[in-house]
């Protein structure tokens, strides 16, 4: 009444005569907000001026109402409200073709329904209802059978003769329908009988007390809905689901959910579960719920992108195929670095959408200032992501990776490139390989790579002659570069052993094992004291000889299967209080207390050198291979055998870096000819 703003009501409560005057109004744009039930989709409604669409409780929308609603004009925002989304809508705002906003905050003093999965008995019926009126409550009894639901009525009424029980189902008249349901908000009826016209839109919240019969013939979304009409003030409230003692497996998955997931703001995890019980539906076709086989999210996606591409362009352009990425260590994103599994699947679906290298270096930015810094098999999950983008745009196949050891194969249609995937290979030197009849030396291989990265950036065809020529000059001087790196690899190999232990016990790498006991955000001191008497009662049980078994008592799924091991990482890889505790042992040591992180309670062991000499040798031969080609490089132009030219030098030194992904400065070739470097 404050405000220039009509607003008009239209719904089944109003005469025809009532609802014609609303939408006259409607065509006349006399009516600034209307809200309304379905009623507001039928053909006789036209808008002047729509703008804007909220539809609140989405799921009790079937297909043709949503397609109605598209109809009713194309540029139209519209927000979706629902506390359980039904299965397709959820699935395309995980997919990113809907945005998705959830409300964590519940309302103030608001308290988790508690729920139970019980038979019918009149002695649990009759002791609920009871307490439940003695403390000046109300009661919902859900019965979804008008058949039988007044026999339902008259039992109540016997079981608890002091109550008022009144009954109300949608084919009652409006009016009648109407006078129940005032009564009930109103607090003149204890008992509401009813069927599942109750399950949105009432708020009475003196109510907190429910009984759904045969919940077993109900669905997951349905059930939680029934749920949220309790609990809706300060009071405790409760809520039977009441089911006969044999019912089928579905049935129980989908109580078995309700009954686990009564936290506030449980409707998106419900959602999530519905989703996977019922499938995701149909995208192209009118299923709302289903397993599809015929038109997949994926294959969904690509016809879309085509289409656009030929409508915009006037031709279809080729499909993006990413490479295929092979890697033989871990990549994903661990339990105990990323706890939530809402926020773990937002980064996974944001990840496998994007196919820009820049987009997915910012998303891992993005994740490390979230979550810190990124555990090895996360820091893997990013890289296979950035070669399967990079990839695709240089026409690569395939990716195996082993150790410190690449095969890349590229397209039968695609000029071989590796200029652009130093973006995926940052910070790490990696020995690429290619099948050929006489395998290459690794500084031969790293000068022929040069040459085809080069010249297919200039747009020069591999079977170009000067392209050619340029190779054979490189074969020919194949003898001399072999020799020498054997000569100086010889020197490393004697002297890698002890160097190699040197650098890890003085802290230039660690490898250890741990023992998790997690511990929840938000946890009492009841329960972090438990969990640490807990994690105190394994570390005296724990030597270096029975560690990894005792890692079976581990909190983390991983650690168990490795023994606890987290394999090799370096300074800044593991969070701060991690790090600290492990460069305070020495190798062969295990932690005096338990180390408190935010994710719980470690035990740690550092492992011995010994126990980790063999993962070292791939690292100490793939730094001697950058030293061995860093050093012919600089002997060659030292002794006038090789010569760089003075203004090209800090191009060729960004050529290299770009080529192979090499940081150090002393990493520079350009384009070999007949034995010399130039720019």
């Amino acid at each position: 009444a404050d405000f220039p703003i009509t607003v008009e009501v239209m719904s089944r409560f109003q005469t025809a005569a009532q609802q014609a005057v609303v939408v006259e109004k409607l065509k006349k744009k006399q009516i600034d907000i209307i809200i309304g039930t379905h009623r507001l989709l039928s053909p006789d409604v036209e808008f002047a001026e729509l703008g804007l669409i909220i539809v609140d409780e989405e799921h009790r929308f079937g297909v043709k109402h949503k397609e109605r609603l598209k109809q009713l004009k194309l540029s139209t925002d519209v927000l979706t409200l629902t506390a359980t989304p039904i299965p397709r809508t959820l699935h395309q705002s995980l997919a990113g073709l809907r945005d998705l906003t959830l409300m964590q905050t519940a309302p103030r003093d608001r308290s988790p329904v508690l729920t139970f999965v019980e038979p019918f008995d009149d002695a649990l019926i009759e002791e609920a209802i009871s307490r439940e009126l003695d403390r000046g409550g109300q009661v919902f009894f859900v019965h979804n059978r008008i058949e039988t639901i007044e026999a339902v009525a008259d039992h109540l009424r016997r079981i608890v003769p002091r109550a008022t029980v009144a009954v109300g189902h949608g084919q009652m008249k409006e009016r009648e329908l109407e006078r129940i349901m005032r009564q009930f908000v109103e607090g003149e009826v204890d008992i509401l009988v009813s069927t599942l016209i109750v399950e949105s839109g009432l708020d009475v919240p003196n109510a907190n007390t429910m009984f759904v019969n045969r919940a077993d013939h109900l669905g997951l979304a349905q059930l939680y809905q029934l749920r949220g009409r309790v609990g809706r003030s300060h009071r405790r409230a409760y809520c039977y689901l009441l089911v006969p003692d044999r019912v089928d497996e579905d049935a129980e998955r989908r109580l078995a959910v309700l009954e686990h997931h009564t936290e506030l703001g449980a409707g998106y995890r419900v959602a999530l579960k519905d989703l996977e019980l019922r499938g995701a539906g149909n995208l192209l076709g009118p299923e709302q719920s289903g397993f599809v086989h015929s038109v997949g999210f994926d294959l969904y996606l690509r016809l879309l992108d085509e289409t656009v591409r030929q409508l915009a362009d006037g031709d279809g352009q080729k499909s993006w195929i990413p490479a295929d990425v092979n890697l033989d260590f871990p990549s994903y994103l661990p339990d105990d670095y990323i706890a939530s599994q809402e926020a773990k699947l937002d980064v996974y679906r944001r990840l496998t959408a994007l196919r820009d290298p820049t987009a997915i270096e910012a998303l891992r930015q993005e994740v490390r200032d979230r979550f810190g810094a990124l555990p090895a098999p996360a820091e893997a999950l990013f890289g296979s992501a950035m070669l399967r983008v990079v990839g695709a745009a240089l026409g690569v196949e395939g990716v195996l990776v082993r150790a410190s050891e690449a095969r890349i194969t590229f397209r039968a249609d695609a000029v071989p490139r590796l200029k652009g995937l130093s973006a995926a290979f940052h910070g790490v030197q990696f020995q690429v390989d290619v099948r050929r009849a006489q395998p290459l030396s690794i500084a031969e291989l790293w000068v022929n790579y040069q040459l085809v990265a080069l010249s297919a950036a200039k747009g020069d065809s591999l079977t170009d002659p000067k392209v050619m020529q340029d190779a054979l000059w490189s074969n020919l001087d194949n003898i001399r570069v072999k020799k020498f790196y054997d000569n100086v690899s010889k020197g490393w190999n004697d002297q890698a052993p002890g160097g190699d232990e040197q650098r890890y016990n003085s802290g230039e790498a660690f490898a250890a094992r741990h023992i998790l006991i997690k511990l929840e955000q938000g946890a009492t001191p009841e329960q972090q004291t438990a969990a640490r008497n807990k994690a105190m009662d394994i570390l005296r049980q724990a030597t270096p000889a029975n560690f990894a078994s005792l890692a079976a008592r581990s909190d983390e799924p991983g650690a168990k299967e490795r023994g606890g091991d987290l394999g090799l990482f370096g300074k800044g890889m593991m969070v701060p209080e991690f790090e600290k505790c492990v460069v305070a042992l020495k190798p062969g040591e295990i932690s005096k207390e338990p180390c408190q992180t935010s994710f719980g309670f470690h035990i740690i062991y550092r492992s011995p050198f010994a126990d980790v000499a063999e993962k070292f040798a791939p690292i100490a031969k793939q730094r001697n291979v950058a030293i061995a080609e860093s050093t012919y490089l600089a002997k060659l132009e030292s002794s006038n055998e090789v010569k760089i030219e003075a203004s090209a030098t800090k191009k060729a030194k960004e050529i290299a870096k770009n080529t192979l992904g090499y940081r150090d400065d002393n990493d520079a070739l350009a384009t070999y000819k007949g034995g010399k470097l130039t720019a």
